[in-house]
C-alpha cells in the first residue's frame, strides 16, 4: 500500500468572516488547517459561511486524508478475502467515520 506523502494528522475547518457591520459580511472563507498551518482555503464571492455548498466542499477536503486511508484499508481487506475478521470490521468502521466527517 502506498503511503500518503501530504500533511499528516487531522485536517480541521476554520471558519473566518470579516464584517463591514454586525449584519453584513463583506468577505468570508473556510480554511483547512493542521497544527496551526493553513493547508487549503475555500473562498470567493460565492463562498459565504452560510453557503451550504461551500461548507460541504470544505468538509470533503478536510476529510480527504481519512477517506484515502479508509479506502486503502478496504482495498487491502478486499484483496485478502479469507483474512477479513476484525480487520474487515475495523476497515468498515473507519470508512463509515470518514464518510460521516465528509458529509456531516
Amino acid at each position: 500500500m502506498k503511503e500518503f506523502k501530504g500533511t499528516k494528522g487531522e485536517w480541521k475547518l476554520d471558519l473566518k468572516m470579516f464584517k463591514q457591520s454586525s449584519k453584513t459580511p463583506i468577505a468570508s472563507w473556510i480554511t483547512i488547517r493542521n497544527d496551526g498551518r493553513n493547508l487549503a482555503e475555500v473562498k470567493g464571492s460565492h463562498c459565504k459561511i452560510k453557503d451550504r455548498k461551500c461548507l460541504k466542499n470544505a468538509k470533503l477536503i478536510a476529510a480527504a486524508p481519512e477517506l484515502l486511508e479508509a479506502l486503502q484499508e478496504l482495498v487491502f481487506v478486499n484483496s485478502h478475502p479469507g483474512d477479513l475478521g476484525l480487520a474487515g470490521i475495523d476497515a468498515m468502521a473507519k470508512a463509515e467515520n470518514a464518510i460521516n466527517k465528509a458529509l456531516k
